[in-house]
């Protein structure tokens, strides 16, 4: 071999050491910023799921301290989470209590209720939306509710509400309109049976009753006769029929007359004073109208089903006494 040939050859050679030693050289800077970049992501990871810790750990705090009943539910209304307030409002048992919330929906509310949902989904939100619940104790409450679609990626597919409950509010607010409708019905109405039968008419509606009667009580004979009522007892010309007179201590109302206090009978087929009166009923509430400590006159309201009067019909009632006593001592002196 020619030594020029040698020469090129051992150029080349030197050529490819200095070119692998630069490749090797870049390949060794890359390595060691692809070590730096791997423990800065590492870095940047352990921040980010700290970062992702507390702020889970924040939401979560939020969700627990919300004061209002806060809800989570799928799109079929199973509950998916709640908070504690929620557990109380609802009465269950604990947080993770599984159940679906339309299984405490009223059957003559399902179509009204389905039809806000569909509103839920379509428009992503619902704003006081109020509806009639019956809890897991079975206590029926009024609540209402705010409503919101959760998504993702633009799928809706949950939904998440704040719930309150307002039944104390409703029934504040039902009471006072009721004795402001009694007070006006009957201001300036001087004949009793008129008295009478305005009263019955507001008060039965109020208790959702079939069934209201008022008493006047007879000082001579001691006796107590029905001048006026609502539902089965009138005729279809709204005239009394098949009038009771009680004696003085017959019956819960004749009792209610001789003490002067009021009752609430939880089930009358355990109450040896009651007294039929067209049709049998379980529930009995009966409200002396006093002038003093006189009694002149008893309301009495019956319903089918047992327990169904509370201590508000019954301090409703008193009140709603008390008012019409002072008219009705004008319109029988």
């Amino acid at each position: 071999m020619s030594q020029d040939k040698i020469d090129i050859l051992e150029r080349a050679l030197k050529r490819e050491k200095a070119a692998r030693k630069a490749a090797e050289k870049i390949l060794e800077q890359k390595s060691t910023d692809l070590y730096y970049s791997n423990k800065k992501l590492e870095k940047l990871y352990e921040e980010l799921e700290s970062e992702l810790t507390r702020t889970d750990s924040q939401l979560q705090g939020v969700f627990e301290n919300i004061v209002d009943a806060y809800v989570i539910m799928d799109l079929s209304g199973d509950i998916l989470k709640m908070n504690s307030a929620a557990v109380k409002l609802l009465e269950f048992e604990s947080e993770q209590q599984d159940d679906n919330l339309m299984n405490m929906v009223f059957p003559e509310d399902y179509e009204v209720v389905t039809k806000s949902f569909k509103s839920l989904i379509k428009d992503g939100s619902i704003t006081n939306f109020e509806i009639k619940i019956k809890t897991k104790q079975n206590k029926i409450k009024l609540v209402h509710i705010n409503a919101s679609i959760i998504y993702d990626k633009g799928t809706p597919v949950a939904a998440q509400g704040i719930v309150r409950d307002i039944t104390k509010t409703k029934e504040d607010e039902l009471v006072v309109k009721l004795i402001n409708n009694v007070a006006q019905s009957i201001l300036g109405k001087l004949d009793i049976y008129d008295i009478a039968f305005e009263i019955t008419d507001k008060i039965a509606n109020y208790l959702e009753s079939d069934d209201c009667v008022i008493y006047l009580y007879h000082e001579d004979s001691h006796t107590l006769e029905q001048i006026a009522a609502y539902g089965e007892k009138l005729d279809k010309h709204n005239r009394l029929v098949n009038k009771i007179i009680l004696k003085e201590g017959q019956g819960v109302v004749g009792h209610v007359a001789k003490t002067g206090i009021a009752e609430i009978v939880n089930n009358t087929n355990e109450d040896s004073r009651y007294v039929v009166d067209i049709v049998e009923r379980k529930s009995e509430i009966t409200v002396p109208i006093k002038i003093g400590n006189k009694v002149i006159g008893v309301i009495d309201s019956e319903n089918e089903n047992e327990n169904f009067f509370t201590q508000k019909h019954l301090e409703m009632l008193n009140n709603i006494a008390s008012l019409v006593a002072l008219q009705l001592k004008s319109a029988v002196s």
